[in-house]
């Protein structure tokens, strides 16, 4: 285990939201957890990790009626999965804006109140993979 992912002092909120690179709005992978200060991300596209500091474009669920959100983040560990599959790295959010900080809070907020927006997404993936491989 990597020494530095548990550095992160706040509650984090499991999800699995959709996140793009934001400089070519490629797919990049899910947000997994998300706290005030960081996240973490699998990566699916582990080649598209060429720098540490880079834009990223979150897109919530639906269910909470918000346009997605762009951030800036500074990767701070990487984990690569045995299966190669994905790699999982721990970002900070960097040169937040007011009106980041409060998206980050109403997301937080939104979501410990409905914990049911996380498993619906995933249930939609899981639904996605299945009909993709039937």
């Amino acid at each position: 285990m990597n020494p530095y992912i548990e550095q992160r002092k706040e509650q984090r909120f499991d999800s699995f939201w959709l996140i793009y690179l934001l400089e070519n709005d490629q797919f990049l992978g899910y947000l997994i957890d998300l706290s005030e200060s960081g996240m973490k991300v699998w990566c699916i596209q582990q080649n598209l990790l060429k720098q540490l500091n880079f834009a990223v474009k979150i897109i919530p669920p639906r269910e909470i009626e918000m346009e997605h959100m762009i951030f800036d983040i500074k990767v701070v560990w990487e984990d690569i999965k045995d299966h190669h599959s994905f790699v999982e790295i721990g970002c900070n959010f960097i040169n937040l804006a007011q009106h980041q900080l409060d998206n980050i809070t109403l997301l937080i907020n939104t979501f410990s109140k409905d914990k049911d927006i996380f498993f619906n997404e995933i249930e939609k993936y899981l639904t996605d993979i299945e009909n993709s491989t039937s």
